[in-house]
């Protein structure tokens, strides 16, 4: 019996209309079954060689966390209106570099809308609770209302002056800024990850908030379906008042989603440690007591120590209860860590790009310490009359550090 050749059987169709995308393949030489006709129908897709390409994140948790970091502590040395603005344009640029396409990377225009807001507001109080001239330059003058004393006694109105709106609005924008990175860094980093890298003592902390980052964006996938839904239908919103069938599907799924993950975690047996007399919820209880007693020693510290004269008896007692309470805390977390059995699977792969954006987050604070040190202005002065605020190029190239993950971490599309 001759033994059929490679292209005769790759050209056999299989009979049948089931099988016309199916052909005949031999086994590979070598095998039992390579010189008989024994082949097997294969499809001719799973024939060729298929390669899925691993997805890239933007960069390491790690890196992302030392980043955010590394840019709130630069937010919170600077109040010129010209550098906040050169980092707006640092966050811009890394989220439209390194965001992904999930629902928590959107949050970044919910972030920007909420800074404008809360900007407006910084404007609106430092207007009707000036009380009194602060400023050279005057606006004008608003009827004056002062607030009884249990309230404070706050006197609203008086006179404005340019200088204390633009006070206000200084603040109001330093906070924007600091919401644009922190939006940025939401949505680039890889929260599940992040989270896996939480101490064993914060593993129900880190459970909690890994539940409400997945509600998050179910939430959001399920406002839109719903909406979708709605319009299909034929309804439209117009007001607040049309959105009641909007919101009653969102909370009663959102309702049945707590109840199953509920069921669920009772199922698996969560938290069942704290309810038997065994070695390890003896462990739980006394951690949670040291725990108790260390914050009560280290509220109690810290006041004493804040309280009486240094090198009184109050003042080294309290030191002594601050440090005794950070003691037991500590002790606390560890023995908590002891007891907790967790495995992580974690396949981050510290790259170059990661080192270098951390070590460029690290000297972005460092270096306009550095540069206030040696005597470079950092803040604006505003007080007793406004002026155009002052701007450094050598102030401005540790902050130009901090879009590196730009260059370095940013995802492909």
């Amino acid at each position: 019996m001759t033994t059929p050749t490679t292209d005769h059987l790759r050209r056999e169709r299989a009979p049948g209309r089931a099988r016309d995308l199916l052909v005949r393949v031999p086994p590979p030489n070598g095998s039992p079954a390579a010189s008989d006709v024994e082949a097997q129908w294969h499809t001719s897709a799973s024939t060729r060689r298929r390669s899925i390409p691993r997805p890239h994140e933007a960069g390491h948790s790690i890196a992302w966390l030392i980043w955010v970091v590394g840019s709130i502590l630069t937010v919170l040395q600077l109040d010129n209106p010209l550098y906040l603005a050169l980092l707006w344009g640092v966050a811009t640029l890394v989220w439209s570099a390194c965001a992904g396409d999930g629902p928590l990377a959107s949050a970044f225009g919910l972030l920007l809308k909420l800074g404008g807001f809360i900007f407006a507001m910084h404007v609106f109080f430092s207007v009707i609770t000036a009380g009194f001239l602060r400023g050279e330059t005057v606006l004008l003058t608003l009827p004056t209302w002062t607030l009884p004393r249990l309230l404070g006694g706050i006197q609203l109105g008086g006179v404005v002056s340019l200088e204390q709106l633009v006070s206000g609005a200084s603040r109001g924008f330093r906070l924007w800024t600091l919401l644009l990175l922190v939006g940025a860094f939401n949505g680039s980093v890889n929260h599940y990850r992040l989270l896996r890298r939480t101490p064993r003592f914060l593993f129900h902390a880190g459970l909690i908030v890994t539940i409400g980052l997945a509600f998050v964006p179910q939430t959001l996938i399920r406002l839109r379906s719903i909406r979708e839904a709605q319009r299909l239908r034929g309804h439209r919103f117009h007001s607040w008042r049309d959105a009641l069938p909007l919101f009653v599907p969102l909370l009663s799924g959102g309702l049945e989603r707590a109840l199953g993950l509920a069921e669920a975690m009772e199922a698996r047996g969560y938290g069942r440690m704290l309810h038997h007399d065994t070695p390890s919820a003896r462990t739980a209880r006394r951690t949670q007591w040291l725990t108790l007693v260390g914050l009560i020693l280290l509220m109690l510290g810290i006041a004493a120590y804040l309280f009486y004269p240094a090198g009184s008896l109050g003042s080294t007692l309290g030191l002594a209860g601050l440090i005794g309470g950070a003691g037991l805390i500590g002790a606390a977390w560890w023995a908590a860590s002891r007891i907790i059995v967790r495995t992580a699977y974690i396949r981050e792969r510290w790259t170059a790009g990661a080192a270098l954006t951390t070590a460029l987050a690290i000297g972005a604070p460092l270096g306009l310490w550095l540069l206030s040190r040696a005597g470079v202005a950092l803040g604006y002065r505003i007080f007793p009359q406004v002026g155009l605020p002052p701007f450094a190029p050598l102030v401005a190239v540790p902050l130009l550090f901090l879009a590196a993950p730009a260059l370095l971490l940013a995802r492909r599309r």
